[in-house]
């Protein structure tokens, strides 16, 4: 607590940022410029906490899939984290403390264990994700798709860094409310025809379009060798999306997941997959979209100030999604904490923006009703 309140001193002696209060501010003070979102854990788990918190995650985990002997299990146990990115970065540091001992030392077999449970970490949080996950796109209310509708339809684009289906659904109820006009958000998520990915390092123009952005990957998301493809829902098969992923899990055929533990690891593995890495590519200077009219789209202005609100994460495991924003073209950034007590948190942010002509300032997440 001592070290958290000196932190806070420290800031406010140095202060690059602003605390403006509620949502409702943050949309107001963006209203005359491109607007994006990006969405972290906290989109889920405002939807259910039960489903999503890491904790849950772990709970579901250590009872179906981790041994309870397993060096795994003492790892979470010593570290008292349910959060497998943190247990997956220790593991990571341990490979990079042991190459700098002598080869003669070490046993093979110690390496390629640490190595295999790395592996076996990522798989446990995707069957983790995939079993907790709501079964069917119905089990969201009627009302919960409106009110998240109402949520993302006030931005020209989005970027998310979750797995799960949610976002994809609600996009999905999107497209199908015919009363939806007027609107910021066009949803174009790049994927055409057999909902395979359609454009690549010459086709430029379709990816311009793209609006909606899995930044980490998603469970309705795989790569079959040649091409990201996205799953859909098959009137043939009658299989829902989280149907096929269940059954391309149990062919181990794994979906596109950035859950490494390290932020330099979650980048290489971005950069070494066409969509992921053009996606980062997008988020660091997004589109010009708008579906209101053509007058915002010839505002100069308009453009000038592009402005990131920041929904559900505080970025403390994503250097390389920070380092994005400090070289990307967004003027304002508003990032979501639960009050002005919790700002000493995003010291990371604060730093890093703090010699740059960008605008940082705080918003209280708990005004944004998501879903209800």
């Amino acid at each position: 607590m001592i070290e958290e309140e000196l932190s806070s001193l420290r800031m406010e002696s140095n202060k690059n940022y602003e605390f403006i209060g509620t949502y409702d501010e943050v949309l107001k003070r963006t209203e005359n410029s491109l607007r994006y979102l990006l969405l972290g854990n906290g989109f889920s788990v405002a939807y259910d906490k039960n489903k999503f918190s890491f904790k849950n995650l772990f709970d579901y985990a250590k009872k179906n899939v981790i041994s309870h002997n397993s060096p795994i299990m003492k790892h979470f146990e010593e570290l008292q984290s349910y959060d497998f990115e943190i247990i997956i970065k220790y593991l990571e540091n341990a490979l990079l403390v042991l190459k700098n001992y002598p080869k003669e030392n070490q046993s093979n077999e110690i390496l390629n264990n640490i190595k295999q449970d790395i592996n076996s970490l990522k798989e446990y949080l995707v069957m983790a994700i995939t079993k907790l996950h709501p079964e069917f796109f119905y089990d969201i209310k009627k009302a919960e798709y409106i009110k998240c509708i109402d949520f993302i339809k006030e931005f020209n684009g989005i970027f998310t860094l979750n797995y799960d289906l949610l976002l994809n659904w609600v996009i999905l109820e999107y497209l199908d409310n015919n009363k939806l006009q007027n609107n910021r958000l066009i949803v174009d998520d790049g994927f055409r025809g057999r909902n395979k990915l359609i454009y690549n390092h010459i086709n430029r123009f379709i990816y311009f379009r793209q609006t909606i952005f899995y930044l980490h990957g998603a469970l309705h998301l795989f790569f079959d060798g040649i091409d990201v493809i996205k799953n859909y829902y098959d009137e043939n098969q009658k299989a829902t999306l989280l149907e096929q992923t269940k059954f391309n899990i149990q062919i181990d055929n794994y979906p596109i997941f950035v859950s490494e533990g390290d932020a330099k690891k979650k980048l290489m593995k971005i950069k070494n997959n066409l969509y992921l890495n053009l996606g980062l590519q997008k988020f660091k200077c997004p589109n010009f979209s708008d579906g209101r009219n053509l007058r915002y789209i010839l505002n100069q202005e308009y453009f000038k100030n592009r402005s990131l609100v920041i929904f559900g994460t505080i970025l403390d495991k994503d250097e390389h999604i920070v380092d994005a924003i400090v070289k990307g073209r967004y003027k304002n950034i508003y990032i979501g904490i639960r009050n002005k007590n919790k700002i000493y948190s995003c010291n990371h942010i604060i730093s890093k923006l703090k010699d740059t002509d960008k605008n940082l300032f705080f918003y209280d997440f708990t005004t944004v009703n998501v879903w209800r």
